[in-house]
Order: C-alpha cells, then sequence, then structure tokens
C-alpha cells in the first residue's frame, strides 16, 4: 500500500532498474503509460470528488473553485490532442489520455458508434455536459451520481487494454522483452485495486495472469479466462459487460451475464488508491 508507487515504478523505469532493466522498449512504455493510466487518471478521479465537494459548498470561495475541478476532470480525460470535431482527431493515435485509449479500443473490440468513435467517448460527453449543467444548477446530488457513472465508463478502455495484451502474452515467458508484457502489466496494476473492492475474485485472475513474476508465463489461464474476468468486473463496477465488447478471439460477456447492470447503473466507486494521486506533485 505504497501511496508513491506509480512514483517509484516511473523512477525505476528511468533508471533501468527492477524488471524492466534489459529492455529500453519496456522501460519507455512503462513511463509513459503509468503516467497517464495511474497517475492523471486517479487525479482525474480525485478532481471528480472535488467538483462534488465544491459543489456542496466544501472549501469554495468562488466561481472558480466550483467549476475548475470539473473542467479539469474534462482535461486529464481528453487531453490537447483531439481538436473540436466530434468524437475526437480522425487520427486515433494522436491523443495519449483515456479519451484515445477508448477510440483505439472501440476499433478493436467492436464498440464504436453510429458515428465512428467510441461508445465510451460518446457516454463521457454526455456525462461531461451533464454535469457542468449540474454544476451550474447547484444539484449536487445528481452531480456525484453524474460523477460515479464517469468512474465507472473510464474502467472500460482498460478493461479492454488488459484483453488486448492478454491475447498478445498468453503463454509468454516473464524473461520477455516485449512491449506487451510491460503494457498488460502497467493497465492490470491501474484497474486490479478498483476491481478488488467489487470483485475480488476478478481481481485475482487478473492478477495471476497479466502480472510478471519471475519463472511464471503469462496468461497461463488464457485470453478468454482474462476476457471472462474483465467482463465480471465491468458488470461489478456498475457496467455492462457488452460495454466491453469482443474480438474474433474472446468475448468479455462469456460465462457473464449483460443483464447484471446497465450502462445509467450508479455504483459507489471505490477509493481504495485515492492517496496515489499524491505521486502527481512529486513527479
Amino acid at each position: 500500500n505504497n501511496p508513491n508507487y506509480a512514483d517509484d515504478a516511473i523512477r525505476k523505469a528511468l533508471d533501468g532498474q527492477d524488471k524492466w532493466a534489459s529492455s529500453i522498449s519496456q522501460r519507455s512504455v512503462v513511463v509513459a503509460e503509468t503516467a497517464a493510466f495511474h497517475v492523471l487518471y486517479l487525479h482525474a478521479i480525485a478532481q471528480i470528488n472535488e467538483a462534488v465537494s465544491a459543489c456542496r459548498g466544501e472549501d469554495t470561495n468562488d466561481e472558480y473553485d466550483l467549476t475548475h475541478p470539473w473542467d479539469e476532470v474534462a482535461a486529464l480525460l481528453i487531453g490537447s490532442l483531439e481538436g473540436p470535431s466530434e468524437g475526437g482527431s480522425p487520427d486515433v493515435e494522436d491523443g495519449q489520455l483515456v479519451w484515445s485509449l477508448a477510440n483505439r479500443r472501440a476499433f478493436q473490440f467492436q464498440t464504436t458508434n453510429s458515428k465512428g468513435y467510441s461508445q465510451v467517448g460518446a457516454r463521457l460527453e454526455d456525462l461531461l455536459f451533464a454535469g457542468r449543467g449540474e454544476i451550474d444548477a447547484e444539484n449536487c446530488d445528481n452531480l456525484e451520481r453524474t460523477g460515479e457513472q464517469i468512474k465507472s465508463t473510464i474502467m472500460i478502455p482498460l478493461l479492454q487494454s488488459i484483453i488486448r495484451y492478454a491475447i498478445d502474452n498468453v503463454d509468454a515467458p516473464s524473461s520477455s522483452g516485449s512491449q506487451s508484457l510491460a503494457l498488460g502489466e502497467v493497465y492490470a496494476l491501474a484497474a486490479i485495486p478498483i476491481i478488488r473492492a467489487s470483485d475480488e475474485n476478478a481481481a485475482s485472475v487478473l492478477e495471476e495472469n497479466m502480472i510478471v513474476n519471475d519463472g511464471i508465463p503469462l496468461v497461463r489461464d488464457g485470453a478468454q479466462t482474462v476476457a471472462s474476468a474483465a467482463g465480471a468486473a465491468a458488470v461489478a463496477v456498475g457496467m455492462e459487460c457488452s460495454a466491453v465488447g469482443s474480438t474474433s478471439q474472446v468475448d468479455a460477456c462469456s460465462g457473464n451475464s449483460s443483464d447484471a447492470a446497465t450502462w445509467t447503473r450508479v455504483v459507489p466507486f471505490v477509493t481504495c488508491c485515492m492517496s496515489a494521486v499524491a505521486v502527481l506533485f512529486v513527479l
């Protein structure tokens, strides 16, 4: 339970220490993706909570204090490279944050909307606008519900990414220098602490298959087992397993009931690792 775990991971990767020491390509992706999906991701969640507190008048001095946290949520999830067009940049490789990741995964998991970008992005856009309206109306209870729905929604591209690299890493040796091993672990470590509070079994399956340990092959239970665990995790945090989608190799809804949750269900989101946002100010 090291609150500086992301900072430690980035520093070790930069210094060539620990498990990624022998591969420059692995070190590179560990630094970039840990910064985006451990540090900034958790800071976005913290700002959602800050926006709700500001709406309720806790430590709020002026309109800037009231609206700035929600604006920061949008900035941290979308970034500066997506442009003004609906759905973001036509080049899905432009952005580096949740919005871009969701678009990349949507094409791989058949979860684009009718306009050709991710269902996650479309939902995020609606929720961000709804939240701003709720702030203006001082409808703080609904703002809190909207925030919880955002927290659940942004889990989807993480879960899709775990499956994406599970497919790549089936029975891969732990000594492999492939970027896929590092990417699979980074995304898994971003999601597992959150999932564990809602579905211990799903979290354990992801941990056992995606975390690199000396001498133990990766994804030894198979990519479909990982996909099913990811689908169960989606349901546990309040989404449908169908939101995760499927590929030609795996289906997140295999063994899961897509009716167990809906896109509008609100589930209290775990704050187990919120202290980790402190690393934002260390880096």
